[in-house]
């Protein structure tokens, strides 16, 4: 009501559609915004997940009596993010980069 009392109605109504136009422009830039950062981040993780791949295939081709490269040891090691899981053949199990409450027995895994 303070607008239309400073301004008239006419002038009002002239502002209002403008000022909706503008409303839904700025919508539209963050939604643009966000989609263009969350596809840049999928490929980002995508590349670090590649190279991570790389690394474990090479350490599991690789003959025990031969020293491992620094490079793999230098990935392995610098992964601080990607939860992941472990099983050994005996069924037990062993958690690395998870945060969450790490489950107890094979059944509480499965709710992982």
């Amino acid at each position: 009501m303070l607008f239309i009392s400073m301004f008239g109605k006419k002038t009002a109504n002239l502002i209002r559609p403008f000022l909706i136009v503008s409303a839904l422009l700025i919508v539209t830039l963050i939604l643009w915004n966000t989609n263009t950062f969350f596809k840049q981040f999928k490929i980002e993780e995508q590349q670090k997940m590649s190279i991570w791949a790389t690394a474990q295939s090479q350490f599991l081709a690789a003959d025990p009596n031969v020293p491992l490269g620094e490079l793999v040891l230098k990935i392995f090691q610098s992964n601080t993010q990607t939860p992941m899981l472990l099983i050994n053949k005996d069924g037990s199990f062993n958690f690395n980069n998870y945060k969450g409450k790490e489950p107890k027995n094979n059944r509480e895994l499965t709710l992982v």
